[in-house]
Protein backbone atom coordinates (compact mmCIF):
# COMPACT_ATOMS: atom_id res chain seq x y z
CA UNK A 1 0.00 0.00 0.00
CA UNK A 2 1.19 2.89 -0.91
CA UNK A 3 1.97 6.07 1.70
CA UNK A 4 0.89 9.44 0.60
CA UNK A 5 3.01 12.29 1.53
CA UNK A 6 2.26 15.10 4.20
CA UNK A 7 3.08 17.18 1.11
CA UNK A 8 0.47 15.26 -1.06
CA UNK A 9 -2.11 15.43 2.00
CA UNK A 10 -1.93 19.08 2.31
CA UNK A 11 -2.45 19.67 -1.68
CA UNK A 12 -5.40 17.34 -1.41
CA UNK A 13 -7.08 18.65 1.97
CA UNK A 14 -6.91 22.28 -0.06
CA UNK A 15 -8.25 21.30 -3.53
CA UNK A 16 -11.10 19.27 -1.37
CA UNK A 17 -11.55 22.83 0.21
CA UNK A 18 -11.41 25.19 -2.87
CA UNK A 19 -13.84 22.34 -4.64
CA UNK A 20 -16.57 22.03 -2.06
CA UNK A 21 -16.65 26.00 -1.82
CA UNK A 22 -16.85 26.87 -5.53
CA UNK A 23 -19.73 24.19 -5.38
CA UNK A 24 -21.55 27.24 -4.16
CA UNK A 25 -20.61 30.01 -6.15
CA UNK A 26 -22.87 31.14 -9.29
CA UNK A 27 -21.09 31.96 -12.12
CA UNK A 28 -22.06 34.15 -15.00
CA UNK A 29 -23.06 31.77 -17.55
CA UNK A 30 -24.24 29.00 -14.91
CA UNK A 31 -26.07 28.59 -11.77
CA UNK A 32 -24.08 26.90 -9.04
CA UNK A 33 -22.47 24.06 -9.84
CA UNK A 34 -23.74 22.49 -6.28
CA UNK A 35 -27.17 22.89 -7.95
CA UNK A 36 -26.06 20.64 -10.34
CA UNK A 37 -24.62 18.17 -8.28
CA UNK A 38 -27.38 18.15 -5.36
CA UNK A 39 -30.34 17.77 -8.54
CA UNK A 40 -28.60 15.05 -9.83
CA UNK A 41 -28.79 12.68 -6.80
CA UNK A 42 -32.03 13.77 -6.58
CA UNK A 43 -32.05 16.26 -3.82
CA UNK A 44 -33.84 19.75 -3.99
CA UNK A 45 -31.44 22.69 -4.06
CA UNK A 46 -33.94 25.10 -3.55
CA UNK A 47 -37.10 25.46 -1.18
CA UNK A 48 -38.86 26.68 -4.88
CA UNK A 49 -38.15 27.12 -8.47
CA UNK A 50 -34.75 28.74 -7.37
CA UNK A 51 -36.30 30.79 -5.20
CA UNK A 52 -36.42 30.55 -1.22
CA UNK A 53 -33.51 29.25 0.82
CA UNK A 54 -30.09 28.18 -1.14
CA UNK A 55 -30.51 24.65 -0.10
CA UNK A 56 -26.76 23.97 -1.90
CA UNK A 57 -25.20 26.33 1.00
CA UNK A 58 -25.90 24.17 3.18
CA UNK A 59 -25.23 20.88 2.16
CA UNK A 60 -21.92 22.20 0.71
CA UNK A 61 -21.13 24.43 4.01
CA UNK A 62 -20.66 20.97 6.24
CA UNK A 63 -18.29 19.80 3.58
CA UNK A 64 -16.32 23.31 3.22
CA UNK A 65 -15.98 23.11 7.02
CA UNK A 66 -15.04 19.65 6.58
CA UNK A 67 -12.29 21.25 4.50
CA UNK A 68 -11.07 23.68 7.07
CA UNK A 69 -10.40 21.05 9.32
CA UNK A 70 -8.50 19.09 7.24
CA UNK A 71 -6.48 21.64 5.79
CA UNK A 72 -5.65 22.70 9.50
CA UNK A 73 -5.08 18.94 9.72
CA UNK A 74 -3.16 18.14 7.26
CA UNK A 75 -1.47 21.86 5.20
CA UNK A 76 -0.94 23.75 8.36
CA UNK A 77 -0.04 20.94 10.57
CA UNK A 78 1.63 18.05 8.79
CA UNK A 79 2.99 19.97 6.25
CA UNK A 80 3.77 22.68 8.22
CA UNK A 81 3.11 25.55 5.43
CA UNK A 82 1.79 28.78 6.49
CA UNK A 83 -1.53 30.39 6.25
CA UNK A 84 -0.35 32.48 3.90
CA UNK A 85 0.61 29.90 1.16
CA UNK A 86 -2.79 27.55 1.83
CA UNK A 87 -4.91 30.74 1.16
CA UNK A 88 -2.74 31.52 -2.12
CA UNK A 89 -3.40 28.11 -3.02
CA UNK A 90 -7.16 28.19 -2.16
CA UNK A 91 -7.47 31.29 -4.39
CA UNK A 92 -5.15 29.48 -7.49
CA UNK A 93 -7.42 26.60 -7.23
CA UNK A 94 -10.27 28.92 -7.83
CA UNK A 95 -9.49 30.87 -10.30
CA UNK A 96 -8.78 27.96 -12.12
CA UNK A 97 -11.87 26.22 -11.40
CA UNK A 98 -13.33 29.57 -12.73
CA UNK A 99 -11.43 29.71 -15.97
CA UNK A 100 -12.12 26.40 -16.63
CA UNK A 101 -15.71 26.25 -16.23
CA UNK A 102 -16.25 29.98 -17.96
CA UNK A 103 -14.39 28.33 -21.44
CA UNK A 104 -16.50 25.06 -21.13
CA UNK A 105 -19.33 27.08 -21.22
CA UNK A 106 -17.97 29.70 -23.88
CA UNK A 107 -17.37 26.90 -26.08
CA UNK A 108 -20.79 25.31 -25.72
CA UNK A 109 -22.56 28.23 -26.68
CA UNK A 110 -19.24 29.05 -29.78
CA UNK A 111 -20.28 26.28 -31.38
CA UNK A 112 -23.42 25.72 -31.21
CA UNK A 113 -24.65 27.03 -34.15
CA UNK A 114 -28.63 28.78 -33.95
CA UNK A 115 -28.47 28.37 -30.11
CA UNK A 116 -30.44 31.37 -28.89
CA UNK A 117 -29.98 30.65 -25.10
CA UNK A 118 -30.53 27.86 -22.98
CA UNK A 119 -33.04 26.98 -20.52
CA UNK A 120 -33.48 24.87 -17.53
CA UNK A 121 -36.40 23.26 -16.71
CA UNK A 122 -36.65 22.31 -12.93
CA UNK A 123 -39.61 20.23 -12.67
CA UNK A 124 -38.61 17.93 -15.59
CA UNK A 125 -34.89 18.17 -15.62
CA UNK A 126 -34.86 18.91 -19.05
CA UNK A 127 -32.73 21.09 -21.10
CA UNK A 128 -34.31 22.64 -23.71
CA UNK A 129 -32.41 24.23 -27.00
CA UNK A 130 -34.28 27.08 -28.12
CA UNK A 131 -32.80 27.60 -31.94
CA UNK A 132 -33.60 30.31 -34.25
CA UNK A 133 -36.30 30.00 -36.61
Amino acid sequence: MAVISKRMKGIMAILFLSISFYMMLTRRYIHALGDYVIEFIGLKSWTGDFTGIHLTIFYFGALTFLGLYLVRKYALKEWGIRKRKAIFLFIVFITIFSLMTNMAVKSIKKYSDGLLSIGYHSKTSIVKCYQEI
